[in-house]
């Protein structure tokens, strides 16, 4: 069975996806009662960690889970709308349209699951929030590059899966979005 057969809707244990959400979800459960925005807090971390891990196993993005992902988006602005449509539609066209330039000008160094994984995060987050999670992002596999470059046997031109690195930008801007940019005003004025 092909790798891209195998993991088509992204193969991951049971256990491993309970491990993971548990983690993920430990220090919303001291914050957070549980109502319909703690449900879709719990999607969003969900698909996270799912994307994540199907990326770093395949490469791959899968279009399937990034619809699915878009359904629930669209379920949450049903019951508690967190942002304008118009803003939301702006981060979302405006952070793919970002990543497409940079695939451009990289040579394609930037995969389209990538770009299509942050249009969603882009409506799911606002203007604010991606920002912070391509900043994020940026950062963390920016860092971990160098790591990777200067500790183990590879080259400047090996790929490195940036999925896992805007779900870990994007989990931090959903829980700390707010207090982030409050610093940044009171640090600015």
């Amino acid at each position: 069975m092909s790798t891209l057969r195998k993991y088509q809707y992204g193969n991951i244990s049971v256990q491993k996806s309970i491990m993971l959400l548990v983690l993920f979800l430990l220090p919303l459960c001291a914050t957070m009662d549980f109502s319909v925005s703690f449900l879709f807090m719990c999607l969003f971390i969900f698909f996270l960690l799912w994307i994540s891990v199907v990326d770093i196993q395949t490469g791959l993005i899968l279009n399937r889970v990034l619809l699915l992902f878009s359904f629930c988006w669209l379920l949450q602005q049903f019951f508690i709308p967190l942002h304008s449509i118009g803003s939301v539609l702006c981060a979302a066209v405006g952070s793919s349209s970002f990543l497409w330039f940079l695939r451009i000008i990289s040579g394609g160094g930037m995969g389209c699951g990538d770009i299509k994984f942050v249009f969603v995060l882009g409506l799911w987050l606002g203007v604010n929030g991606i920002f912070l999670t391509l900043l994020l992002a940026f950062i963390f596999g920016g860092v971990a590059a160098l790591v990777l470059l200067l500790f183990t046997p590879r080259q400047f031109c090996d790929k490195m899966p940036f999925g896992p690195f805007l779900s870990l930008g994007a989990y931090i801007s959903f829980l700390y979005q707010p207090h982030f940019f409050r610093i940044l005003e009171e640090g600015f004025l």
